[in-house]
C-alpha cells in the first residue's frame, strides 16, 4: 500500500515489532542507533 498526503508533501511510515511480557514491553526492532532521527535530515 502507498500513503499519500492530501497536499502530496513528503511523508513517512515507521513501525516497530513489540512483545508484551509479564515484565513489561520489549521493542524487538529497536536499533542500536535508536536516538537518531533520520527523518529530520530530509
Amino acid at each position: 500500500w502507498t500513503a499519500v498526503t492530501r497536499d502530496r508533501s513528503l511523508s513517512a511510515q515507521f513501525e516497530h515489532s513489540v512483545g508484551v511480557t509479564a515484565d513489561g514491553v520489549e521493542i524487538f526492532t529497536l536499533s542500536e542507533r535508536h536516538g537518531e532521527k533520520p527523518w529530520v535530515q530530509v
